[in-house]
Order: C-alpha cells, then sequence, then structure tokens
C-alpha cells in the first residue's frame, strides 16, 4: 500500500504489529527487544537478543509473592518467562545469578540496564520477607536480588527436606485401627 504522508511504500510488520517504512528493515534488524540499538559487539559477533520483538504490555505480568513456599517454584517460572519476554539474555543471567553462591557486587557494564529492570520488577512482585530481602541492596541490583531469593527458597528447601528424612527415620505409627494407613503413608514416602 502507497503511504500518502510518507510517500513510500509501507506494510504491516507481523511481528509487531506495526506499519513500518520501506528501508525500516535495517533498523529492526540491528535494535534490541527494548527498541535501543544493539552494540556493535553484539552485531559483529553475531549475538541476538533471544526473545521476539514484543510488546511485553500485552503479557501478563505475574502476581504478587508473599513467600510461601508452595508457590515458589509457580511464582520463579512466570517471573523468568516475563523476563526473557523483555529481553532474552535474562534466560542465562537470571540462571547464572541464581547459581551464584557468593553475593553478586556488580553486574558487567552491558549488564547494568537489565539489572536495573530486574530489580525495580522484582520490588513490585514481592512482598513481606521476600521484600524485606531484597530492599536492602544498593545500587538496584536486580541479580543479586534474584540470588538472593533463590539462595532464601533454596535453604527452605533443604531444611524441609531435611525434617522429611528425619520424620521417615523416626516414623510414629501409633496402634490401632490407624496403624495400617500410617505404616502404609509412610512406605509410599519411602519410595518417592
Amino acid at each position: 500500500a502507497v503511504d500518502a504522508d510518507l510517500g513510500s511504500t509501507s506494510g504491516l510488520d507481523p511481528e509487531r504489529g506495526v506499519r513500518r517504512r520501506r528501508g525500516d528493515e535495517e533498523e529492526r534488524s540491528t535494535s534490541s527487544p527494548f527498541g535501543a540499538p544493539v552494540s556493535t559487539s553484539m552485531q559483529r559477533g553475531g549475538r541476538v537478543p533471544l526473545a521476539p520483538q514484543l510488546d511485553v504490555r500485552l503479557l501478563e505480568r505475574p502476581k504478587t509473592y508473599a513467600g510461601a513456599a508452595e508457590g515458589w517454584p509457580t511464582w520463579k517460572l512466570k517471573v523468568e518467562s516475563y523476563m526473557v519476554s523483555v529481553d532474552g539474555r535474562y534466560e542465562a543471567a537470571m540462571r547464572e545469578a541464581a547459581a551464584e553462591t557468593q553475593n553478586i557486587v556488580h553486574a558487567p557494564s552491558e549488564y547494568m540496564p537489565l539489572s536495573r529492570f530486574l530489580f525495580a520488577s522484582l520490588i513490585s512482585l514481592v512482598e513481606g520477607v521476600p521484600l524485606e530481602l531484597i530492599s536492602s541492596i544498593g545500587e538496584h541490583n536486580g541479580f543479586e536480588a534474584w540470588r538472593r531469593l533463590c539462595a532464601d527458597q533454596r535453604r527452605r528447601r533443604e531444611k524441609n527436606q531435611l525434617q522429611q528424612v528425619e520424620g521417615l527415620l523416626n516414623p510414629e505409627f501409633g496402634s490401632g485401627v490407624g496403624f495400617r494407613a500410617k505404616w502404609l503413608a509412610w512406605e509410599r514416602q519411602l519410595e518417592i
């Protein structure tokens, strides 16, 4: 179609859902999911953000997390998926941050905008104990905030697993009618 105002041929970009002029393809191939130009090192190295070009306002943000252990795996998955939709570099960066055992003092300079955005997102997505865990982090270090949240959940899970093992090693079956049901439940837990 010819756009009278622009005097050039334009069309609908199926990935972004916006009208574009001819010649914009070069701009698109060198822009990040945020719409900013990709660094020249990324262009030379052939690294391209993993996430598709999309408007994250169309995605549902994860719900607020208050620290319940049973809700952590689902919430973590939703946050990771949301952040990867914002920028594909979050996938590896968040995985590395979660695995880190030492404090993450500084993110590499090329990851500072990602770190700050992650921090702002996490602050708005947690409350209660998780909020207290990350509110004292300086420099809005989102990767350190993510590391702390993951480490706290890991400690809680390990403590829970230890309690489960202790319960299996010292079962209380009682006597009478409930003995058999408790015995069968204990055997089932041994198989898990």
